[in-house]
């Protein structure tokens, strides 16, 4: 009998049943590509970091993010990392989480290692936003640069069950806004950052999660 329950209890979470989580779920987050005027030359083209806290923060203020906002804060990050920090690099979760502190004065966020696909679901379905890092080349975007960024990170903010996707905001291209990538899809690719563009699939299942309400 045990093993009947049991087996029943592991299918529901492998079919992702809405017993378990909301249906779906959409946070109206305002949208920034991180090279908001199309430039993606330094420090722009590394700034996917900046543009998800930035969309993340300006969702829980309950404002939106104009071209001109976006280029002035994620320029005031980089400015803050290279004052405090001594560089602006590629930041993995725990780092980001950091920045978030550290620039924004907020530490409402975890760090959640090794996440599982329901633990990512969990997250949203709880009215959070998720950060999550991405080894961009496999993630399959069509609208990036080819070959794609190396390493990338995204702002997860809803799902749909019933097509197993998730909803992001993607600052990796200006047709990011809302962008849905598959949920094998998104959790194959997600690698935090380890070290190296070289071995990005070495990298963690990390994701940073947001705590929206």
């Amino acid at each position: 009998m045990f093993k009947f329950f049991s087996a029943i209890f592991f299918l529901c979470l492998f079919t992702l049943t809405p017993f378990a989580y909301p249906s779906k779920v959409f946070l109206q987050v305002p949208f920034t590509c991180q090279a908001p005027f199309g430039n993606w030359k330094e420090p722009y083209q590394e700034a996917c970091e900046e543009a998800s806290i930035l969309m993340a923060m300006r969702y829980i203020h309950h404002k939106g993010i104009t071209n001109v906002e976006a280029k002035r804060e994620i320029d005031n990050m980089v400015k803050f990392q290279e004052e405090k920090y001594k560089g602006h690099k590629d930041l993995t979760v725990k780092q980001t989480g950091k920045l978030l502190k550290d620039y924004y004065d907020f530490n409402k966020f975890k760090v959640i290692e090794s996440a599982s696909l329901e633990s990512i679901l969990s997250a949203i379905g709880s009215g959070n936003l998720v950060v999550a890092p991405l080894a961009g080349r496999i993630v399959g975007n069509p609208y990036y640069t080819s070959p794609g960024p190396a390493y990338h990170m995204v702002l997860i903010k809803g799902y749909d069950l019933s097509r197993k996707e998730f909803i992001t905001n993607d600052p990796g291209t200006k047709r990011g806004s809302n962008y849905r990538y598959k949920f094998n899809v998104l959790y194959n690719a997600l690698h935090d950052w380890s070290g190296s563009k070289d071995k990005i699939s070495e990298g963690k299942k990390n994701i940073l999660v947001i705590v929206a309400k």
